[in-house]
């Protein structure tokens, strides 16, 4: 089984930690270089696991990030809380980053998706080679007032890929049938 765990977060938000030491391959990318290196540091050993310190999209080019509190977002994104940023502000770090082509990484075997890349799902999931059984995509978040600005977008792509939403909230859960 292969996981693609895109937009980790900090390492407390790894949602494949339980798969260390195991069979299952997981493949993680997080663009924030503090964020990553935690995870590189605390799964950096581990045999099946991957780790890249990169932003993943529909092409490659590099794209200004900023970073906030554990948080990054590309900057020209629609990403959460964005009303409430103001990213010239002294408290917000900004770098650049890579960001690649999801089919650089996607060679279409992809069994599950976890999608948390501050609006740019859509953009990966459409370029998507693969067709995974089960994709989870941030589509709210209740505590910045955040719908995912490709919400009708994404929907749409999963219908005509013959997924059915299992679980609805912050994140929705979508099945292959």
């Amino acid at each position: 089984m292969k996981i693609f765990e895109i937009g980790v977060g900090q390492i407390h938000q790894c949602r494949t930690l339980g798969y260390i030491g195991t069979d299952v391959e997981c493949w993680l990318f997080e663009p924030n270089k503090y964020s990553f290196n935690e995870i590189s540091n605390r799964l950096g050993q581990e045999k099946n696991f991957k780790l890249f310190n990169l932003a993943l999209g529909s092409e490659n080019k590099t794209v200004k990030l900023a970073i906030h509190e554990g948080a990054s977002y590309v900057i020209g994104a629609k990403a959460p809380a964005l009303g409430e940023l103001n990213h010239s502000d002294d408290k917000y770090e900004q770098t650049e980053i890579a960001m690649r082509d999801i089919r650089d990484f996607d060679t279409g075997d992809i069994d599950v998706l976890l999608l948390d890349a501050e609006g740019s799902e859509y953009d990966i999931i459409k370029s998507l080679v693969s067709r995974p059984k089960k994709i989870i995509v941030e589509m709210y978040s209740f505590g910045v007032k955040y719908t995912n600005p490709y919400f009708n977008e994404i929907l749409e792509w999963m219908k005509t890929n013959n997924y059915k939403i299992v679980y609805e909230h912050e994140d929705f859960i979508f099945e292959k049938q």
